[in-house]
């Protein structure tokens, strides 16, 4: 197994500075892409998987563990699961619900209609989305906290799994908020070109 850290020559710890992680890329990049006259596809690719890799919290923490015990670490359930599963979900579904009634509209003035409803899943979108920023804030205190006392594996376990989940749900959430916003838009400009004919 490639050591990513090693490979990017930075230390082996949960929390790797976001600056100090892109330089080290960076530096390593420009020497091996295929462009440059040294260049190396393989080693360049290997370069960018490491990056990718150690730039996600939960995933640098599996590596970690995985490099330091010399096996990957157990599956776990999110503990931050029971109390955004079902806030998560109920968003992004009632955002899904009213995207596809907007779609399935066929009038414009049923359509103008629904731009309060549009109104609505975006703020609980958002509402939900705050949610789940501030127990991410709340988290990376934890990798920090983590980094400060490692080696610790089973925390370093249960925070990959909460850091991966929340990941998970911010994206889901924010996918479903530039639809809205999207739709709403574009709502928005028939809206206004109706009322200019």
């Amino acid at each position: 197994m490639t050591d990513a850290f090693v490979l990017l020559g930075l230390p082996r710890r949960p929390l790797l500075e976001e600056d100090a992680l892109t330089s080290a890329y960076l530096a390593l990049a420009k020497s091996l892409h295929p462009d440059s006259p040294a260049g190396d596809t393989d080693k360049f690719s290997e370069t960018k998987a490491a990056f990718e890799l150690l730039r996600d919290p939960a995933q640098r923490l599996r590596h970690l563990i995985e490099l330091e015990t010399g096996q990957k670490p157990k599956p776990q359930a999110p503990t931050v699961a029971g109390c955004l599963f079902s806030d998560v979900c109920a968003a992004t579904e009632f955002s899904r619900s009213i995207l596809t009634k907007v779609a399935t509209a066929k009038s414009p003035l049923v359509r103008a209609l629904q731009i309060g409803e549009l109104r609505s899943a975006v703020s609980r979108t958002e509402s939900v989305l705050q949610a789940v920023a501030k127990i991410q804030s709340q988290h990376s205190e934890e990798l920090a906290h983590l980094d400060s006392e490692w080696p610790k594996y089973p925390e370093a376990a249960t925070l990959a799994a909460n850091l991966g989940f929340l990941a998970k749900c911010r994206h889901q959430l924010e996918e479903s908020l530039f639809e809205l916003t999207q739709v709403m838009r574009s709502q928005g400009e028939r809206a206004s070109s109706a009322l200019e004919a």
